[in-house]
C-alpha cells in the first residue's frame, strides 16, 4: 500500500513538473571532471536543489565535462543547457529525461559531445539541437519513434548514434550540413532504406565510414539508395529481412570494405556487386562479405575471386569465381557516371 501510495505521488509530481511548474534540476547531483590527461584528471562535485540553468554553478568551475547519471530531469526547457563557454562534453545519462525543448542547448562554443543516452525521449523535434555544434551525438538506448525532418540539420556532426530507438521510417533530410562519417542506428523498427538516402551528404564528400542498420526490420533497399556515396567502409544490414538487394545498388566507381548481410533472406548477390568490378584491385581484395546460410553464389565479372570470410560455421558457399566467359551474358549493365539528384 504504502509502495503504491509513493509511486502515485511521484507520478503527480512528475506530472506538475511537465506542466513548466517545477525548475528544469530539482535535487540534481552534478559531477564536474576535467578534460586532463586520466592521471591528472579532476572532479568536482555540485547539488543543484532547485535551478532552471547550469551555467551559474557550471561557469565559476575550471572544468569541461558535465555528467549527470541516473538523476531525475524530466524535461530539458529552453535556455537550461546555455552560455557555458568552457564546456567541451555533456553527458545527462539514465535521467528518466523525456522531452527536450527547442532553443535548449545555446552558446556552446567549444562543445564537442553530447551524450543523451539511456532516456526515455520519445521525440526529438525541430529547433532541439538548432546551432549546435558538435562532433559527436548519442541518442542510444531511448523510445525515440519521431525525428523532425530536419532534427540534425546544420550540427557538423561526424558521428551519430541511434541504436536502440524506435524509429520506423528513413528521412536523407535529416542529415542535412552535416559531414557524417558514422550513422549508427542498429535495433530500430526501419522497413525501407529510399532512394537518394544520403544526398545531403554529397558536399562535404562521398565517404561514409559506417551504416549500421542492423537489427531492424529491413524488407527493401532502393536501388538509388548509395547514389552519391563513392567510397563505403563498414555497411551492416546483418539481422533484417532482405530478400533481394537491387542490381546495381552500388553504383560504378563504388568502393567498399565490408558489407554485412548475415542473416537476411538474400539467396544471390551477383547483380548487387556488379558493378563493383570498376573498383582499383587493391581495393577490392580487401572486400569482405558476411553470408546468410542460404547464400550459394556471389560472381563478380572481371575481377579476381573474392576472400570471402564466413562469420558463422554453418554458412555454405558454393562459388566464388569470377564470371566465366560462359556466363558473361549474365552480367547487368553498369552505368558510367551516378545519375544526377
Amino acid at each position: 500500500m504504502v509502495t503504491r501510495v509513493l509511486h502515485l505521488i511521484l507520478v503527480a509530481l512528475t506530472l506538475i513538473c511537465d506542466s513548466g511548474n517545477c525548475a528544469t534540476f530539482e535535487n540534481v547531483s552534478i559531477v564536474l571532471v576535467s578534460r586532463s590527461p586520466e592521471y591528472l584528471r579532476t572532479f568536482f562535485s555540485v547539488y543543484v536543489r532547485s535551478a532552471n540553468s547550469l551555467a551559474p554553478y557550471v561557469n565559476p568551475q575550471s572544468f569541461e565535462v558535465i555528467v549527470i547519471v541516473e538523476e531525475n530531469v524530466p524535461v530539458l526547457r529552453k535556455n537550461s543547457i546555455s552560455n557555458m563557454s568552457k564546456i567541451e562534453e555533456i553527458n545527462i545519462v539514465a535521467s528518466g529525461l523525456r522531452r527536450i525543448e527547442p532553443g535548449t542547448f545555446h552558446d556552446l562554443p567549444k562543445l564537442q559531445q553530447l551524450n543523451l543516452s539511456g532516456n526515455s525521449l520519445v521525440e526529438i523535434e525541430n529547433g532541439v539541437f538548432t546551432n549546435l555544434q558538435v562532433r559527436s551525438l548519442s541518442l542510444q538506448n531511448n523510445q525515440i519513434a519521431r525525428l523532425g525532418d530536419r532534427a540534425f540539420n546544420d550540427m557538423n556532426l561526424r558521428f551519430l548514434f541511434l541504436n536502440h530507438n524506435k524509429i520506423s521510417t528513413w528521412s536523407s533530410k535529416w542529415f542535412a550540413g552535416n559531414p557524417l562519417k558514422s550513422i549508427q542506428m542498429a535495433d530500430n523498427l526501419v522497413q525501407e532504406l529510399p532512394a537518394y538516402a544520403f544526398k545531403y551528404l554529397r558536399r562535404f564528400g562521398d565517404r561514409i565510414d559506417v551504416i549500421n542498420l542492423s537489427n531492424n526490420k529491413l524488407q527493401r533497399i532502393d536501388g538509388q539508395a548509395f547514389n552519391g556515396l563513392n567510397h563505403l567502409g563498414v555497411v551492416n544490414f546483418q539481422n533484417n529481412l532482405i530478400e533481394v538487394l537491387p542490381s546495381n545498388v552500388f553504383r560504378s566507381g563504388s568502393e567498399i570494405n565490408t558489407l554485412d548481410v548475415t542473416n537476411n533472406k538474400i539467396s544471390d548477390l551477383t547483380a548487387s556487386l556488379a558493378c563493383l568490378t570498376s573498383v582499383d584491385s587493391a581495393v577490392f581484395e580487401n572486400v569482405t562479405v558476411s553470408l546468410t546460410t542460404e547464400l550459394t553464389k556471389l560472381y563478380v565479372y572481371g575481377r579476381p575471386p573474392i576472400d570471402v570470410v564466413l562469420i558463422q560455421s554453418s554458412n555454405t558457399l558454393g562459388e566464388t569465381n569470377a564470371f566465366p566467359s560462359s556466363k558473361k551474358t549474365q552480367l547487368v549493365t553498369c552505368p558510367t557516371s551516378f545519375m544526377s539528384l
